[in-house]
């Protein structure tokens, strides 16, 4: 019976589409969908072509890659991709990832400080990114990506934290210099602050003003945003953290009339609480210092970044650049394998049909309809009199969009059974594997990108419908055991600013539980909490070790906690300190 309905969908509308007396009338210029077929003219770029059909220059990579091409000359057939044709950079062998470099001060000359860049570091770097083939892409660029859309094959984004002069009298002139851009994170309080070491407002606008810079946030006082102070109540941290992530926000609009959508988290942590109150107020990412690249189906509040030492090798910075991710998702079709897509153009559709390669099957239909569309453009133009030709391009094209029409529902079909078994499977691989061949199949389905994003459907919204004596603290109560939680409910739900507003029958959208904040670890009286089994002096030793080796691993909070028990043992301990006071700046 399903099949029966099947036919008579696709039957009904070829019928609307190709029709009798009834078919409406196609548009003279109407244009392609996808794809726009050009013959390249004298002066013709890559550049200039994405600008005609894209709208933008920047678009250039994409002509570039679809055809596989960085040369153009007059009398060349173009194939111009409409719209992301790998979105997310998934294929059936796995996804792109986009690393994110993660800096933070320079110098002149060397530096024992480990999160400072010599200049002759830092151009090593750039000119590998350059000789590599390395896209430095702008932060609108990764939300576009994290959104599953498309970015060049190869791209990385550079970020600089905590706005040091250096960022400006050293970064700034050599990233303009090779053409690249980068994001720098600021602690708005840091910069207002006067700090001769800190940038000011005006290098800022300076370095915006050649789009070189781009400006996010990085908190207002550099606080830890993911545990509460010592004696701080719960709902005293709420407000802090409100305050914090609001007032930086909105004094970089008020300085540079920038709205910023990006966090990097001070101390590279956070909770899932921090995550939902960035999300309401309005922020779209927020970056930790997890070191990998990021896949288009990262949690977009917990982005990973790469932290580049003064004392990287050249070989070990290139580490932090992988930029593709194996994972089978499926099995491979040409439209996974081919270095030029375009080729497709050429080839027979119902050869990939008959093999089941849908994906590739509906790309070459896609391709010829355009290539009608766009001939039949042309010729409306250049030959408006050849109205028989126009009627047979007419008929071609109908045809050719009958088919995608009808692959699209079959591969909908096949997509929506991968997505509800992910979401009944008990293996977080399994159902990784299972969503991805959804999007695979249906790039244009949201439940499977929703479903990574509530971190495998453990993070989802909690509902609540109001009920008649309800109050905050009860509401709390049921929700999270715990009437603390009260001031959640009126920050979660502007309709509720007190608990008059209460009304019976109303829905209310909270956090998911639990929603329980860690406390800042204090030392104890009893030796700093520890049982000395040395003296205190090597046991500081032993400490600062472990720091540097938790250090080395990225373990930054691991890393703080040993120093200040190293101190705490041996407030003498100059590495110590030293060491603490540079981490204190990330």
């Amino acid at each position: 019976m399903k099949l029966i309905r099947l036919y008579a969908y696709f039957f009904f509308t070829f019928i609307f589409l190709s029709g009798c007396s009834s078919t409406p009338k196609f548009i003279e210029t109407e244009p392609p969908i996808d794809f726009q077929f050009v013959t390249v003219k004298e002066g013709d770029t890559f550049p200039s072509l994405a600008e005609k059909y894209n709208g933008s220059a920047a678009y250039s990579w994409r002509i570039e890659e679809f055809n596989n091409s960085n040369q153009l000359k007059p009398g060349q057939e173009l194939i111009i991709p409409l719209k992301p044709f790998i979105p997310g950079g998934l294929t059936a062998q796995g996804y792109q990832l986009i690393p994110v470099l993660s800096y933070h001060n320079f110098s002149k000359g060397r530096s024992h400080n480990k999160l400072t860049i010599s200049v002759k570091n830092f151009r090593k770097q750039l000119n590998y990114l350059k000789n590599n083939g390395y896209h430095v892409i702008t932060m609108v660029q990764l939300v576009e990506f994290i959104n599953f859309g498309q970015v060049p094959e190869k791209s990385v984004l550079i970020s600089i934290d905590d706005g040091w002069i250096s960022s400006y009298e050293i970064a700034y002139p050599i990233l303009r210099e090779f053409g690249f851009n980068a994001t720098l994170f600021i602690p708005t309080q840091y910069i207002d602050s006067g700090n001769k070491k800190a940038v000011n407002w005006s290098q800022i606008k300076e370095m915006l003003s050649d789009n070189t810079i781009d400006i996010q946030c990085h908190g207002k006082a550099h606080r830890d945003l993911s545990t509460r102070k010592e004696n701080e109540s719960f709902s005293q941290y709420i407000q802090a953290v409100e305050k914090d992530i609001s007032n930086s926000r909105q004094n970089i609009y008020d300085k540079l009339g920038i709205q910023v959508s990006a966090l990097a988290y001070p101390f590279g942590r956070s909770n899932p609480l921090v995550m939902e109150m960035l999300k309401k107020q309005g922020y779209k990412i927020a970056f930790t210092v997890k070191r990998n690249g990021i896949p288009f189906y990262k949690q977009r509040f917990l982005l990973n970044r790469s932290m580049i030492y003064g004392s990287m090798s050249i070989n070990k910075f290139a580490e932090n650049l992988k930029h593709f991710a194996s994972f089978p998702v499926a099995e491979p079709e040409p439209i996974d394998t081919l270095p030029s897509l375009a080729s497709l153009a050429l080839e027979a559709p119902e050869k990939y049909e008959h093999k089941k390669q849908w994906r590739t099957a509906r790309m070459i239909w896609k391709l010829r309809r355009d290539a009608l569309l766009s001939q039949r453009q042309t010729l409306a133009v250049t030959s408006p009199d050849s109205s028989s030709k126009l009627r047979s391009l007419k008929k071609s094209i109908e045809a050719a969009q009958y088919k995608v029409l009808y692959i699209t529902y079959k591969l909908n079909d096949i997509a929506k059974q991968h997505y509800l078994a992910a979401t009944n499977t008990i293996s977080n691989d399994q159902a990784k594997k299972l969503l991805l061949q959804a999007l695979l199949d249906n790039p244009e389905y949201q439940s499977p990108i929703d479903h990574f994003q509530s971190n495998m459907g453990k993070l989802k919204p909690l509902t609540y419908v109001v009920k008649e004596n309800d109050s905050f603290a009860s509401i709390a109560r049921q929700l999270y055991k715990d009437p603390k939680k009260a001031i959640l409910i009126p920050l979660f739900n502007h309709n509720v600013s007190n608990e008059s507003e209460l009304i019976p029958g109303i829905k209310l959208s909270l956090p998911a539980a639990p929603v329980n904040v860690k406390k800042a670890s204090q030392a104890g009286s009893k030796r700093c909490s520890i049982s000395l089994t040395k003296s205190s002096r090597q046991m500081a030793d032993d400490y600062y070790t472990k720091a540097l080796e938790n250090f080395n691993h990225d373990q930054i909070s691991q890393a703080i906690e040993s120093l200040k028990t190293a101190i705490c043992l041996n407030p003498k301990h100059s590495k110590a300190v030293e060491m603490l006071n540079m981490l204190k700046d990330l």
